[in-house]
């Protein structure tokens, strides 16, 4: 998929997601690093969403940059992905919507009671 196709909002997040990566020295650029991008932007989206269900927002960040520092590190060089192909929207709100459940389910402290019932 060419970069120039994504909204400027998503091009922001994987910037900041491969500058996080060459800070770290990984070589490889993961869904932990994009993930760490969107968690940084308060006011973006997915912050937004992930409040009103009542997540844990400190706590995933926690945990995501725990995950971050266990990813090997090398020398400076280009940068990879782990996959070249993006999945689908609707593969996206399903997987959202299974972990979410799952999440539930597993009584997991990233997600509020009442999102759970809904």
């Amino acid at each position: 998929m060419k970069f120039d196709k994504f909204t400027l909002k998503a091009q922001e997040a994987l910037a900041t997601a491969q500058q996080l990566a060459m800070a770290k020295s990984n070589m490889v650029l993961s869904p932990l690093h994009l993930l760490s991008a969107i968690l940084s932007d308060d006011e973006g989206l997915a912050v937004m969403a992930l409040k009103k269900i009542g997540a844990n927002i400190e706590r995933i960040k926690e945990m995501t940059e725990s995950e971050l520092n266990r990813l090997p590190q090398g020398q400076a060089g280009p940068i990879t992905t782990r996959t070249t192909r993006l999945p689908g929207r609707s593969q996206c709100a399903s997987a959202l919507a299974s972990g979410a459940k799952r999440a539930c389910r597993a009584a997991s402290s990233l997600c509020s009671a009442s999102a759970c019932a809904q």
